[in-house]
């Protein structure tokens, strides 16, 4: 009847990775890159604070869960595209596997096959990281993910979002 296969999913990372990197241009206040995404010195910055115990709060991504967010992104859109050119050597290929040689193909699918051994990495340290939050910190960032929504006194008046977009 159906048979999924790991080649079968790459559309959906494909789409749900994109439609999240044009939400970075496109979407509410904190979920825009611009909102979020800092230089290196924000970054070591935030990272003293954690260390020190002094970090400061933010409606959106801090620095560091910035940095994860990018890396997730452009691992997820390099594991989508080299799954459409992947191959198991045996049965199953990618949609484009015909667009490019044998040896290519099996290069693309060495890659795919450690990117994805580090997306698991990073989604460890991710879960990690909003588990620590949530129970060492006492600081819950995943009801605001899913919700979109974070209690008032945990937002600085200067990043409260006063009205949403409809559309």
């Amino acid at each position: 009847f159906f048979r999924a296969t790991a080649f079968d999913f790459w559309g959906v990372v494909l789409c749900v990775a994109a439609t999240r990197v044009v939400w970075g241009f496109v979407g509410t206040r904190h979920a825009r890159f611009t909102a979020f995404v800092r230089g290196p010195g924000a970054v070591l910055g935030y990272a003293r604070g954690l260390l020190q115990r002094r970090a400061t709060d933010h409606a959106g991504h801090n620095p560091l869960g910035a940095l994860m967010v990018l890396a997730l992104l452009a691992m997820l859109l390099a594991q989508a595209i080299t799954g459409l050119f992947a191959n198991d050597q045996i049965m199953y290929t990618g949609p484009l596997f015909g667009y490019v040689t044998g040896a290519t193909s099996d290069r693309l699918t060495t890659i795919h096959k450690q990117l994805f051994d580090l997306l698991l990495v990073a989604i460890g340290l991710h879960v990690s990281a909003a588990l620590v939050y949530l129970f060492v910190k006492r600081d819950n960032l995943i009801l605001p993910m899913i919700t979109g929504r974070k209690p008032a006194e945990l937002v600085a008046p200067a990043e409260r979002i006063a009205t949403s977009r409809t559309w």
